[in-house]
This record gives structure tokens, sequence and C-alpha cells, in this order.
């Protein structure tokens, strides 16, 4: 059986869509273009994810408030400050002493930004209106972004050092049943059911 490290060229062995990337499904099978096919492995999302700041207690001040309105709550008796919901867990440190003062450049290697999702169009709202009375920075207040999708509903803020954050309403009961079975019938969702709704 070939190895993961092999040097034949792997592949979705699946049809490309128009945008010249392999239609997706739930299932997907992978080969490594000498006959051997695996399954791989389908995860369950992301688990955690740590950032690294600058000056830790005015980064703590942000996020503090920020992520218990998201739901997260903080999590008591670790050594790092972290907060955590049913489904993700962050952290907050502070960068090793040679490296702070760095600013955080969402263009170089590394993390882009971060996206949370919302289950509807109007818990954007509500969270842009929670910012805004916090006065804290707003990059692009709550609209339409079309270019990532239809229903494509979303805030964009920024943490004290500029790491780009959003908050995001994606239709993404339709998305699935697009990606699973090539289509949805039904008419699209406007945002007023939740996703456990869609």
């Amino acid at each position: 059986m070939s190895s993961l490290a092999s040097s034949a060229p792997w592949r979705f062995n699946r049809p490309l869509d128009p945008t010249g990337f392999p239609h997706v499904p739930v299932r997907n099978v992978l080969s490594d273009g000498g006959g051997t096919v695996l399954e791989p492995l389908e995860t369950l999302g992301l688990d955690h994810v740590d950032l690294s700041v600058n000056d830790l207690q005015r980064s703590l001040a942000f996020y503090a408030p920020v992520l218990e309105f998201l739901g997260f709550r903080k999590q008591p008796d670790l050594d790092t400050d972290v907060w955590a919901n049913s489904h993700l867990s962050i952290a907050v440190r502070a960068a090793s002493t040679g490296r702070r003062g760095e600013p955080f450049d969402r263009h170089r290697v590394g993390l882009h930004h971060l996206a949370f999702r919302a289950r509807t169009r109007a818990d954007v709202d509500r969270f842009h209106e929670f910012l805004v009375e916090k006065q804290l920075p707003v990059l692009d207040p709550p609209c339409e972004y079309p270019q990532y999708g239809t229903g494509y509903y979303a805030v964009f803020f920024a943490d004290p050092d500029g790491i780009k954050l959003e908050l995001v309403y994606f239709p993404w009961g339709y998305w699935r049943r697009v990606l699973e079975q090539g289509r949805d019938a039904r008419p699209r969702d406007t945002g007023s059911q939740t996703d456990a709704e869609s």
C-alpha cells in the first residue's frame, strides 16, 4: 500500500466542477495515482485556536467580553486564558518576549483571519450593535458579500493587535445539501431559520 509520503501526486477521484475544483461530497475517495485507493479521514471541525498577542492584559480586556457575548465560557483552573463552547476553544497567550511589538500582518504566512459562524443574520446584526456599544473596532459593518456565496452575511472587526475577526451567517444547511446532493430544490433560506432548522 502506498504511503502518504509517496511522490505520486494526490488528487480527488471526483469530477471537477466549473471552477476547476473537485466536487466534494460528504465522503470522498483519494487515489495516489498508482491505483491505490484510500478513504480519507473526515475531521469534525476545529478543536482549538491559540492566539499570540503583544499585550496580554489589553487583549484579555478585548477577548473576554467578545468571546462571552459569542457564547464562549472562560475555563477555570488552566495555566492559559482559554474560552470554550461545545465546538471550539480559543486561548489567548502572550507572544514570546523577542517577538512582542511586531505588528500583525494577515498577508504574511500564517493566520489571515478568524471567522465565527452565527446561527442567523439577526445574530450578526446584534453582535454588530454590541461591538458599537463597547466601542470595539468595526472594520466593515454587516452586509452581504456575494463574492463569498449567495446569502453570505458578515461583520468584520479587529482585535487590539489588528487580527481580523469575522462573524458570518451563511445558509449552511442549503450548501450542505448542494454539496451532498448536487442541488436543493427548496426555496433559499432567507436567514430566518437557524442552521439546525435548515
